[in-house]
């Protein structure tokens, strides 16, 4: 599945969220996607 690269952007809430779950960098380009991507690594259903 082709990665999609998220820039760094200084309008928005962008970065790399540290995930063991993840397979390469878990990026996130809202606050929303940061929660869901903290709430995925505590989740023992993934």
């Amino acid at each position: 599945m082709p990665i999609r690269n998220i820039p760094k952007n200084y309008r928005n809430v962008t970065g790399v969220a540290a995930n063991s779950k993840a397979e390469g960098k878990a990026m996130f380009e809202s606050t929303l996607e940061r929660d869901w991507l903290t709430l995925l690594q505590f989740s023992v259903y993934v």
